[in-house]
């Protein structure tokens, strides 16, 4: 196992050391002290006396000395933590062609709007708000009602704690990285809408569609999952308003879009790891996007998918711009056409938009 150092268990460690030293020292007067008032008939004590004193005193001030060096030691050991961090974040920057000097944008160039659960936003507010998720892990044993369904619901594809706090983080480290929200209460509402406790991410694992099976690597699963659902989020600030506006065109459609039904079906992603942007769908099944934003609301509060539409809706493209600054953005157009498929991949005779001209 690796050594590792607790900065706040050897600062208390550093603390005792400290105050041992003073009682020792107090100690060595009192010896001192003693020595000195002793009867002349023992004064063959007084050195043996006054040589303990001495020793004891030795050892005060290498206790001190200790002490010393281990708040040197916490004091590199957090300049080393940090390090290592901001250079994590560089480097995840510089992967998708930031620059690391980049002054940040000023409030009116980067705010993106109120998050869902009307205490966050896609990045830092002026007040330093982060989304309501953020620092609210849901609990599988938690006693409110949406965790009281979400346990009940995960449960039944063997998910545990430990697989809600891993997504989390993962949306989190999203968050930070971008300032972009990825819900993982929408995540989670994906894996419901899945129904075997995967993303359905294995491109050699296929289902029973045709479309990409259930993933047994759970962190290779969630990354996938992740990549995907982000580059849907990036492409929907993108092109939400043409996508939209196809929907409440169509006289085929009862649903006026939003970015449930842009993740279901064949429109663009911006795909940061290949540097395109490129066309596909989540999901076969036409009414996937829907049943995403009913599980969803399960787990939030009516009108929270339309909430999170807004939110997208609110973030300048500019943003996705200065995310993927070296990926062309291409101008596309939607249409509909009749095809919808069930969850076993047959057409069923229904409508969806998708990009113009698509084959698939």
């Amino acid at each position: 196992m690796p050594f590792s150092i607790h900065p706040e268990k050897v600062k208390a460690c550093g603390d005792m050391f400290a105050a041992s030293a003073v009682k020792l020292d107090g100690a060595a007067s009192d010896i001192d002290s003693i020595a000195g008032e002793l009867d002349p008939s023992f004064a063959m004590l007084k050195p043996i006396l006054t040589s303990c004193a001495n020793e004891v005193k030795n050892h005060s001030k290498k206790l001190e000395e200790f002490d010393s060096s281990l708040k040197q030691i916490v004091e590199q050991y957090l300049g080393t933590e940090e390090a290592i961090r901001e250079k994590i974040m560089k480097h995840k920057l510089e992967a998708h062609g930031h620059s690391v000097e980049q002054e940040p944008e000023s409030e009116e160039g980067n705010q993106t709007g109120n998050a869902p659960g009307g205490n966050g936003s896609g990045t830092d507010t002026p007040s330093g708000d982060k989304p309501d998720w953020y620092d609210n892990t849901m609990q599988m044993d938690g006693d409110s009602p949406q965790e009281k369904w979400m346990s009940h619901e995960l449960q039944k594809y063997g998910w545990t704690q430990e697989k809600v706090d891993a997504l989390y983080d993962a949306c989190r480290a999203i968050y930070d990285t971008y300032g972009i929200e990825m819900d993982p209460r929408m995540m989670m509402a994906i894996i419901v809408a899945e129904a075997n406790g995967s993303f359905n991410t294995s491109s050699t694992n296929k289902a029973a569609d045709g479309q990409n099976g259930y993933e047994a690597n759970y962190a290779l699963d969630v990354m996938k999952a992740n990549d995907l659902m982000f580059g849907k989020v990036l492409g929907y600030i993108l092109y939400h308003d043409k996508f939209d506006e196809a929907c409440k065109n169509s006289d085929n459609l009862s649903n006026e879009g939003g970015f449930c039904d842009y993740a279901n079906w064949y429109t663009p992603i911006v795909d940061l790891d290949d540097g395109v942007v490129r066309n596909g769908v989540y999901a076969g099944a036409n009414d996937w996007g829907n049943a995403v934003e009913k599980y969803y609301e399960k787990m939030t509060h009516p009108g929270a998918a339309q909430e999170y539409t807004e939110y997208l809706k609110s973030i300048d493209p500019s943003v996705v711009k200065d995310i993927a600054p070296d990926i062309s953005i291409p101008d596309v157009e939607f249409s509909e056409e009749m095809d919808g498929q069930d969850c076993g991949g047959h057409r069923n005779d229904t409508w969806t938009i998708g990009v113009e001209g698509r084959s698939y």
